[in-house]
Protein backbone atom coordinates (compact mmCIF):
# COMPACT_ATOMS: atom_id res chain seq x y z
CA UNK A 1 0.00 0.00 0.00
CA UNK A 2 1.26 3.48 -0.79
CA UNK A 3 2.31 5.45 2.22
CA UNK A 4 0.05 8.42 2.86
CA UNK A 5 1.95 11.63 3.16
CA UNK A 6 1.01 13.85 6.00
CA UNK A 7 -0.46 17.10 4.78
CA UNK A 8 1.39 20.00 6.38
CA UNK A 9 -0.75 22.18 8.60
CA UNK A 10 -0.32 25.92 8.17
CA UNK A 11 -0.46 26.44 11.93
CA UNK A 12 2.52 24.12 12.45
CA UNK A 13 4.77 26.69 10.81
CA UNK A 14 2.86 29.84 11.70
CA UNK A 15 2.94 29.29 15.45
CA UNK A 16 6.77 29.12 15.75
CA UNK A 17 7.07 32.06 13.35
CA UNK A 18 4.65 34.12 15.42
CA UNK A 19 6.42 33.24 18.65
CA UNK A 20 9.71 34.14 17.00
CA UNK A 21 8.33 37.54 16.03
CA UNK A 22 7.14 38.07 19.59
CA UNK A 23 10.59 37.20 20.88
CA UNK A 24 12.23 39.68 18.52
CA UNK A 25 9.70 42.31 19.54
CA UNK A 26 10.48 41.75 23.21
CA UNK A 27 14.17 42.31 22.49
CA UNK A 28 13.70 45.37 20.26
CA UNK A 29 11.13 47.08 22.48
CA UNK A 30 12.29 45.92 25.89
CA UNK A 31 11.96 49.37 27.47
CA UNK A 32 8.32 50.13 26.47
CA UNK A 33 7.33 46.53 27.28
CA UNK A 34 8.85 46.82 30.75
CA UNK A 35 7.04 50.12 31.27
CA UNK A 36 3.74 48.58 30.15
CA UNK A 37 4.15 45.67 32.56
CA UNK A 38 5.00 48.06 35.41
CA UNK A 39 1.93 50.18 34.66
CA UNK A 40 -0.30 47.11 34.51
CA UNK A 41 1.12 45.79 37.76
CA UNK A 42 0.29 49.14 39.36
CA UNK A 43 -3.23 48.82 37.90
CA UNK A 44 -3.60 45.39 39.46
CA UNK A 45 -2.59 46.54 42.94
CA UNK A 46 -4.24 49.98 42.91
CA UNK A 47 -7.50 49.21 41.07
CA UNK A 48 -8.18 45.50 40.61
CA UNK A 49 -7.16 44.35 44.08
CA UNK A 50 -9.57 46.62 46.02
CA UNK A 51 -12.42 46.13 43.53
CA UNK A 52 -12.25 42.46 42.53
CA UNK A 53 -10.76 40.66 45.54
CA UNK A 54 -13.61 41.45 48.01
CA UNK A 55 -16.19 40.30 45.46
CA UNK A 56 -14.23 37.09 44.84
CA UNK A 57 -14.34 36.36 48.58
CA UNK A 58 -18.05 37.24 48.74
CA UNK A 59 -18.74 35.01 45.74
CA UNK A 60 -17.12 32.03 47.43
CA UNK A 61 -18.94 32.61 50.73
CA UNK A 62 -22.33 32.99 49.06
CA UNK A 63 -21.99 29.86 46.95
CA UNK A 64 -20.66 27.79 49.88
CA UNK A 65 -22.96 28.95 52.66
CA UNK A 66 -26.25 30.17 51.13
CA UNK A 67 -28.89 28.12 49.33
CA UNK A 68 -31.17 31.02 48.19
CA UNK A 69 -34.20 28.74 48.28
CA UNK A 70 -36.54 31.72 48.45
CA UNK A 71 -35.27 32.88 45.06
CA UNK A 72 -36.29 29.68 43.29
CA UNK A 73 -39.67 30.85 42.00
CA UNK A 74 -38.30 34.24 40.88
CA UNK A 75 -35.23 32.81 39.09
CA UNK A 76 -37.26 30.02 37.48
CA UNK A 77 -40.08 32.31 36.38
CA UNK A 78 -37.82 34.95 34.85
CA UNK A 79 -34.80 33.03 33.58
CA UNK A 80 -35.57 29.33 33.87
CA UNK A 81 -32.78 28.88 36.43
CA UNK A 82 -32.74 27.46 39.97
CA UNK A 83 -32.67 29.76 42.99
CA UNK A 84 -29.08 28.72 43.69
CA UNK A 85 -28.05 30.82 40.67
CA UNK A 86 -29.11 34.06 42.43
CA UNK A 87 -25.55 34.85 43.63
CA UNK A 88 -24.34 34.71 40.02
CA UNK A 89 -27.05 37.16 38.96
CA UNK A 90 -26.38 39.61 41.81
CA UNK A 91 -22.61 39.48 41.82
CA UNK A 92 -22.47 39.43 38.03
CA UNK A 93 -24.48 42.66 37.94
CA UNK A 94 -22.53 44.58 40.58
CA UNK A 95 -19.16 42.86 40.94
CA UNK A 96 -17.72 43.44 37.48
CA UNK A 97 -15.74 41.16 35.19
CA UNK A 98 -15.00 38.27 35.83
CA UNK A 99 -16.86 37.86 39.16
CA UNK A 100 -20.00 36.54 37.47
CA UNK A 101 -18.11 33.89 35.52
CA UNK A 102 -16.32 32.75 38.66
CA UNK A 103 -19.59 32.49 40.58
CA UNK A 104 -21.24 30.42 37.84
CA UNK A 105 -18.18 28.16 37.66
CA UNK A 106 -18.28 27.65 41.43
CA UNK A 107 -22.00 26.82 41.41
CA UNK A 108 -21.52 24.30 38.62
CA UNK A 109 -18.53 22.71 40.38
CA UNK A 110 -20.64 22.32 43.52
CA UNK A 111 -23.41 20.62 41.55
CA UNK A 112 -25.98 23.37 42.16
CA UNK A 113 -26.81 23.71 38.47
CA UNK A 114 -26.60 21.68 35.30
CA UNK A 115 -24.26 22.33 32.40
CA UNK A 116 -27.08 23.82 30.33
CA UNK A 117 -28.09 26.12 33.18
CA UNK A 118 -24.51 27.25 33.73
CA UNK A 119 -24.03 28.00 30.03
CA UNK A 120 -27.23 30.03 29.95
CA UNK A 121 -26.34 31.97 33.10
CA UNK A 122 -22.95 32.86 31.65
CA UNK A 123 -24.71 34.69 28.84
CA UNK A 124 -26.04 37.39 31.17
CA UNK A 125 -24.42 36.97 34.61
CA UNK A 126 -20.88 38.12 33.78
CA UNK A 127 -20.94 41.87 33.22
CA UNK A 128 -19.05 45.11 33.65
CA UNK A 129 -19.70 46.51 37.11
CA UNK A 130 -21.09 49.96 37.94
CA UNK A 131 -17.79 50.99 39.52
CA UNK A 132 -16.09 50.65 36.13
CA UNK A 133 -18.85 51.89 33.83
CA UNK A 134 -20.16 54.79 35.94
CA UNK A 135 -16.99 55.88 37.74
CA UNK A 136 -14.12 54.95 35.40
CA UNK A 137 -15.79 55.40 32.00
CA UNK A 138 -18.46 57.99 32.87
CA UNK A 139 -16.82 60.28 35.43
CA UNK A 140 -13.17 59.52 34.65
CA UNK A 141 -13.04 59.24 30.85
CA UNK A 142 -16.14 61.17 29.73
CA UNK A 143 -16.22 63.67 32.58
CA UNK A 144 -19.92 63.04 33.14
CA UNK A 145 -21.18 60.46 35.60
CA UNK A 146 -24.70 60.71 34.16
CA UNK A 147 -23.42 59.38 30.83
CA UNK A 148 -21.76 56.55 32.73
CA UNK A 149 -25.07 55.78 34.42
CA UNK A 150 -26.79 55.65 31.01
CA UNK A 151 -24.15 53.27 29.75
CA UNK A 152 -24.48 50.99 32.77
CA UNK A 153 -28.29 50.92 32.57
CA UNK A 154 -28.11 49.98 28.87
CA UNK A 155 -25.45 47.38 29.70
CA UNK A 156 -27.45 45.77 32.51
CA UNK A 157 -30.82 45.92 30.73
CA UNK A 158 -29.38 44.25 27.62
CA UNK A 159 -27.92 41.47 29.80
CA UNK A 160 -31.27 40.90 31.54
CA UNK A 161 -33.10 40.91 28.21
CA UNK A 162 -30.77 38.20 27.00
CA UNK A 163 -31.61 36.12 30.08
CA UNK A 164 -35.34 36.72 29.69
CA UNK A 165 -35.64 35.88 26.01
CA UNK A 166 -33.04 33.17 25.57
CA UNK A 167 -34.34 29.63 25.24
CA UNK A 168 -35.73 28.51 28.59
CA UNK A 169 -34.91 25.14 30.10
CA UNK A 170 -36.69 23.54 33.05
CA UNK A 171 -34.84 23.92 36.34
CA UNK A 172 -34.77 20.19 37.01
CA UNK A 173 -32.27 19.34 34.30
CA UNK A 174 -30.27 16.28 35.17
CA UNK A 175 -26.60 16.97 35.64
CA UNK A 176 -24.71 14.48 33.49
CA UNK A 177 -21.30 13.23 34.51
CA UNK A 178 -21.31 15.72 37.32
CA UNK A 179 -22.04 14.71 40.90
CA UNK A 180 -23.20 17.34 43.35
CA UNK A 181 -20.90 17.68 46.34
CA UNK A 182 -23.00 19.58 48.86
CA UNK A 183 -21.67 17.35 51.62
CA UNK A 184 -18.16 18.52 50.86
CA UNK A 185 -19.04 22.21 51.20
CA UNK A 186 -17.21 23.58 54.25
CA UNK A 187 -18.88 25.69 56.85
CA UNK A 188 -17.92 28.33 59.40
CA UNK A 189 -14.22 29.07 59.69
CA UNK A 190 -13.25 26.55 57.01
CA UNK A 191 -15.54 28.24 54.49
CA UNK A 192 -14.02 31.63 55.26
CA UNK A 193 -10.44 30.37 54.96
CA UNK A 194 -11.14 28.62 51.66
CA UNK A 195 -12.95 31.70 50.34
CA UNK A 196 -10.01 33.98 51.07
CA UNK A 197 -7.29 31.69 49.72
CA UNK A 198 -9.33 30.75 46.67
CA UNK A 199 -10.11 34.40 45.95
CA UNK A 200 -6.44 35.33 46.06
CA UNK A 201 -5.61 32.52 43.64
CA UNK A 202 -8.33 33.69 41.25
CA UNK A 203 -7.12 37.28 41.56
CA UNK A 204 -3.56 36.30 40.66
CA UNK A 205 -4.86 34.50 37.56
CA UNK A 206 -6.70 37.65 36.52
CA UNK A 207 -3.54 39.72 37.02
CA UNK A 208 -1.56 37.28 34.90
CA UNK A 209 -3.84 37.91 31.90
CA UNK A 210 -3.75 41.66 32.50
CA UNK A 211 0.05 41.61 32.40
CA UNK A 212 0.41 39.41 29.32
CA UNK A 213 -2.12 41.47 27.37
CA UNK A 214 -0.22 44.61 28.35
CA UNK A 215 2.84 43.09 26.69
CA UNK A 216 0.94 42.07 23.54
CA UNK A 217 -0.77 45.45 23.18
CA UNK A 218 2.50 47.28 23.75
CA UNK A 219 4.04 45.34 20.86
CA UNK A 220 1.01 45.99 18.67
CA UNK A 221 1.32 49.72 19.34
CA UNK A 222 4.78 49.66 17.78
CA UNK A 223 3.12 48.73 14.48
CA UNK A 224 1.36 51.31 12.28
CA UNK A 225 -1.89 49.30 12.38
CA UNK A 226 -3.59 51.11 15.26
CA UNK A 227 -2.15 54.57 14.58
CA UNK A 228 -3.26 54.51 10.94
CA UNK A 229 -6.91 53.74 11.68
CA UNK A 230 -9.36 56.64 12.01
CA UNK A 231 -11.66 57.08 15.00
CA UNK A 232 -13.68 55.25 16.19
CA UNK A 233 -12.16 52.18 14.54
CA UNK A 234 -8.84 52.48 16.33
CA UNK A 235 -10.57 52.53 19.73
CA UNK A 236 -12.89 49.68 18.76
CA UNK A 237 -10.01 47.51 17.56
CA UNK A 238 -8.03 48.22 20.72
CA UNK A 239 -11.10 47.68 22.90
CA UNK A 240 -11.90 44.33 21.30
CA UNK A 241 -8.57 43.22 22.73
CA UNK A 242 -8.53 45.24 25.98
CA UNK A 243 -11.58 47.05 27.36
CA UNK A 244 -10.10 49.88 29.43
CA UNK A 245 -7.58 51.07 26.83
CA UNK A 246 -10.16 50.93 24.05
CA UNK A 247 -12.69 52.92 26.07
CA UNK A 248 -10.06 55.54 26.86
CA UNK A 249 -9.16 55.91 23.17
CA UNK A 250 -12.81 56.36 22.23
CA UNK A 251 -13.34 58.94 24.97
CA UNK A 252 -10.34 60.95 23.77
CA UNK A 253 -11.49 60.97 20.13
CA UNK A 254 -14.10 63.75 20.57
CA UNK A 255 -16.75 61.70 18.77
CA UNK A 256 -20.43 62.69 18.54
CA UNK A 257 -22.54 61.16 21.29
CA UNK A 258 -24.60 59.08 18.84
CA UNK A 259 -21.38 57.27 17.88
CA UNK A 260 -19.49 57.39 21.17
CA UNK A 261 -22.10 55.85 23.48
CA UNK A 262 -22.99 52.85 21.24
CA UNK A 263 -19.28 52.16 20.67
CA UNK A 264 -18.56 52.26 24.41
CA UNK A 265 -21.61 50.09 25.12
CA UNK A 266 -20.44 47.49 22.64
CA UNK A 267 -17.01 47.32 24.27
CA UNK A 268 -18.48 47.06 27.78
CA UNK A 269 -20.82 44.27 26.64
CA UNK A 270 -18.10 42.35 24.84
CA UNK A 271 -15.56 42.94 27.60
CA UNK A 272 -12.39 42.65 25.57
CA UNK A 273 -10.34 39.55 24.79
CA UNK A 274 -8.29 40.05 27.95
CA UNK A 275 -11.42 39.79 30.11
CA UNK A 276 -12.72 36.85 28.09
CA UNK A 277 -9.46 34.96 28.63
CA UNK A 278 -9.85 35.53 32.36
CA UNK A 279 -13.38 34.12 32.22
CA UNK A 280 -12.43 31.22 29.94
CA UNK A 281 -9.68 30.19 32.34
CA UNK A 282 -12.28 29.92 35.11
CA UNK A 283 -14.67 28.00 32.84
CA UNK A 284 -12.01 25.55 31.67
CA UNK A 285 -11.10 24.78 35.27
CA UNK A 286 -14.76 23.99 36.00
CA UNK A 287 -15.17 21.89 32.84
CA UNK A 288 -17.54 24.32 31.11
CA UNK A 289 -17.35 25.05 27.34
CA UNK A 290 -16.69 28.58 26.16
CA UNK A 291 -18.15 28.79 22.64
CA UNK A 292 -21.70 29.64 23.69
CA UNK A 293 -20.40 32.10 26.26
CA UNK A 294 -18.35 34.02 23.70
CA UNK A 295 -21.30 34.19 21.30
CA UNK A 296 -23.47 35.49 24.13
CA UNK A 297 -21.00 38.24 25.01
CA UNK A 298 -20.81 39.35 21.38
CA UNK A 299 -24.62 39.49 21.23
CA UNK A 300 -24.65 41.34 24.55
CA UNK A 301 -22.34 43.98 23.14
CA UNK A 302 -24.45 44.48 20.03
CA UNK A 303 -27.68 44.69 22.06
CA UNK A 304 -26.17 47.21 24.47
CA UNK A 305 -24.95 49.30 21.54
CA UNK A 306 -28.46 49.33 20.05
CA UNK A 307 -30.00 50.41 23.39
CA UNK A 308 -27.39 53.13 23.82
CA UNK A 309 -28.19 54.42 20.35
CA UNK A 310 -31.80 54.87 21.43
CA UNK A 311 -30.84 56.90 24.51
CA UNK A 312 -27.90 58.82 23.03
CA UNK A 313 -29.99 61.83 22.12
Amino acid sequence: MPVKRKVPVWGDGACPALLGCLGVGLLLYARPVSAAVADSLSLCTAVLLPTLFPFFVLSALLTQSCTFKGWGRLMDGLFGLPGAMAPALLLGAFGGYPVGARTVAQLYSQGRCSKEQAEKALGFCNNAGPAFVISAVGSGMLGDGRLGLRLWVAHLVSALLFGLFSKRKPCAVKVKNHTPNFSKSPGGTAAFLQAVTGAMGAFLNVCAFVLIFAVLLCLLEQLPLLSSLPAPWDGLLYGILELTGGAARLAEAALPRRILLPALSFLCGWGGLSVQCQAMDLLHRAGLPCRRYLKSKLLHGLTAAALSLLISG
